[in-house]
């Protein structure tokens, strides 16, 4: 039976058909560099973050071009396992989350960084640790996930799916959330958090972390001139890691230098705040900012009681301390995971333009053939 699509004709916005160039370039680097380099050079500026405001429509044929869940399966993978074995690199893993708000219309892509994981990482086993500390009866109503889909309402329209960095899930049901911005503005963290508030009721509270590089990063190889690379000359990614810590002189928080070239800016900022629902049940900051960054930093106490109570069990007080050595330790290294994927991702796109026929590039349709 033919599948039926919707196109949106010469009336899609020139913010569509930049999600559909970001989408496929995130696919296919390799391919993209060659076909559109100002694709590419727009990515490597943008960081992990990506949002457009598309209508319903639009993205409704955004995802007949381009199958959303395939997407989330083929991006940052690499296909040639040749190219691994022979020269050490491999694109991170994580997986892009993407979502769609009907009311506000965005439509963002995110990728979790090495720096982002920094943060995450640190408060999911706070958490876990403490929730080893509680009685088993409770301890069985709790859960902590790292990838959640959860359907947000507004009122009783559904309004899209969203995936929180991090999620304390108590009943089956997200009740704390924690967003972390590195690329992301800081106004659309903002957003998410006015999201989860006013269109998923049970999240109590939204932790939100921003991190600032400065100066920001730049490729310091432009897309157009990848063709004329000779990697022949260049490191292999596998080698980085041990150079960099050899590298006594290096900043902790960067700037991170590999072969007389900045890969990523310095941490000039991180820094956490809380968002809850007033007494009317708007969404409103709670406090002030705490800084993650420098020697007078405090730990990070997460209360996670005072917005967790279990129906017909009797809880302790539970309030989390992160210690806020771990954090700066393990954002140490994510700068540095951050300096490899940059390079690693850069080694690739050279070695698949160079390296891929003209022949087997699908230009078309990026859809799964399997989901067709």
């Amino acid at each position: 039976m033919p599948r039926l699509v919707t196109t949106v004709g010469k009336e899609s916005s020139s913010q569509y058909e930049q999600a559909v160039a970001t989408m496929q370039a995130l696919i296919h680097p390799g391919l993209n560099v060659a076909t559109n380099p100002t694709t590419c050079h727009y990515l490597v500026a943008s960081g992990n973050y990506w949002s457009w405001i598309l209508t319903k429509k639009e993205w409704i044929a955004l995802g007949q071009k381009i199958d959303f869940e395939s997407f989330e399966k083929m991006t940052r993978s690499v296909d040639s396992t040749e190219a691994q074995a022979k020269h050490g690199f491999a694109n991170s893993s994580t997986r892009a989350r993407h979502s769609y708000n009907v009311v506000t219309r965005r439509f963002t892509i995110k990728m979790p960084s090495s720096l982002h994981e920094s943060i995450i990482g640190s408060l999911h086993q706070a958490l876990f640790r403490a929730m080893e500390s509680l009685p088993v009866d409770v301890q069985m109503r709790l859960d902590i996930r790292t990838y959640l889909k959860w359907p947000l309402d507004h009122g009783e329209r559904p309004v899209g799916k969203k995936v929180p960095d991090l999620a304390l899930i108590i009943h089956r049901n997200p009740c704390w959330i924690l967003e972390v911005g590195f690329s992301q503005p800081y106004d659309d963290l903002v957003e998410d958090a006015r999201q989860w508030l006013e269109d998923a009721p049970t999240v109590k509270a939204v932790m939100l972390v921003k991190m600032t590089e400065q100066p920001p990063f730049r490729s310091p190889i432009h897309s157009r001139d990848l063709a004329d690379v000779n990697l022949e000359a260049w490191a292999k990614p596998s080698e980085m890691f041990d150079a960099i810590v050899a590298d006594h002189g290096r900043q902790p928080f960067g700037p991170v230098i590999f072969s007389g070239q900045s890969w990523t800016g310095g941490l000039s900022e991180v820094w956490s705040e809380w968002w809850v629902r007033d007494d009317h049940g708007r969404p409103v900051r709670q406090g002030g900012r705490q800084s993650l960054l420098g020697p007078n930093a405090s730990p990070i106490s997460l209360p996670i009681g005072a917005f967790l109570p279990i129906v017909g069990v009797q809880t302790p007080p539970l309030s989390v301390e992160v210690s806020i050595q771990q954090v700066q330790a393990k954002l140490e290294v994510g700068i540095t995971y951050l300096a490899m994927e940059r390079y690693s991702d850069l080694y690739a796109k050279v070695y698949e333009l160079q390296n891929t026929s003209e022949s087997s590039v699908d230009s078309g349709d990026f859809r799964d053939s399997s989901s067709s």
